[in-house]
């Protein structure tokens, strides 16, 4: 057979609808994964399917009613459209022996900075007090854990600011330089934007909470607010109703007056050629690419 390039481009994950029955079994499935949620199985095991998935999986499937399309999942949509189609199902079936590259973290790659940019100018022509940038979150442990340190993640004062090793793999680290690079491209001052972490789930996940936040701001004087979620390119259920719903009415309530959450960059035409040009520079030999 002759040497094959192949790609897949990785996105979290979605039910195959939004009845009950299918957003319990991709609850079950993403939770016990132990990188997600990092404890004893036998923890996990109780804690997904005796306790979380029972009583989340019906309000879940609620939420994901008000943002389906009627292809079906935002994020899978997008995704295709992104990616053109699955490799996953063709690769399973032939079985091929492959050596596998990850590209690495792009949060201050240029291309995606620029994207990122121009992604959000059409909406800072009109007039804001502030712009929250809304990443997800994760817990603190986890970022301790990826600190190649051992010593410097959350356990030092300015820890994301003070040069480190343990940046290259801090979660925390890269969300702030994103928000630095993209920030100081449209020349956007330091008192107009924050950073929040939203989707937590437990104690212990990175602060400040968006949800919060939301709650905060207007009586901050914050009545006119810019939202846009950094850690997906893709619009799904987090950013479609957990913040362009559910984060509205909390914003409105607490007296905002005016909230509009930027879209990701999806299909926007410089974040597709971002992804090919990084294809064609990495993908030089007979390798498959994750692009996470």
């Amino acid at each position: 057979m002759a040497n094959k390039k192949g790609i897949i481009l990785m996105n979290l994950g979605s039910p195959d609808s939004t009845k009950v029955k299918d957003v319990r079994r991709y609850l079950n499935e993403f939770l016990m994964d132990e990188r997600v949620i990092d404890i004893s199985y036998l923890g996990r095991l109780l804690l997904v399917k005796g306790i979380i998935v029972p009583f989340r999986a019906p309000k879940s499937a609620h939420a994901y009613s008000t943002i389906w399309w009627k292809e079906g999942s935002p994020l899978i949509e997008l995704t295709k459209q992104t990616a053109v189609e699955y490799m996953k199902e063709i690769h399973a079936k032939e079985k091929y022996n492959f050596k596998l590259t990850t590209i690495k973290p792009y949060y201050n790659n240029p291309d995606y900075i620029n994207a990122m940019a121009e992604n959000m100018k059409p909406f800072l022509e009109k007039e804001y007090d502030h712009i929250l940038f809304s990443y997800h979150g994760v817990p603190g442990r986890h970022i301790k854990k990826s600190d190649i340190t051992g010593c410097h993640c959350l356990q030092k004062e300015n820890c994301c600011d003070v040069a480190s090793p343990a940046h290259d793999f801090c979660y925390r680290h890269q969300c702030f330089t994103t928000t630095k690079l993209v920030t100081e491209k449209l020349n956007i001052p330091a008192n107009k934007f924050s950073i929040s972490f939203q989707s937590r789930l437990g104690k212990g996940w990175l602060e400040p909470f968006t949800d919060i936040r939301l709650e905060q701001m207007p009586k901050e004087g914050i009545k006119k607010l810019l939202i846009i979620c950094p850690a997906f390119v893709s619009d799904c259920l987090e950013t479609l109703e957990e913040i362009a719903e559910r984060g509205k009415e909390t914003f409105i309530e607490a007296g905002g007056e005016e909230y509009t959450m930027i879209p990701c960059l999806n299909v926007h035409p410089l974040w597709v050629s971002a992804i090919s040009k990084w294809l064609k520079e990495y993908a030089d030999g007979n390798k498959e690419m994750i692009l996470a």
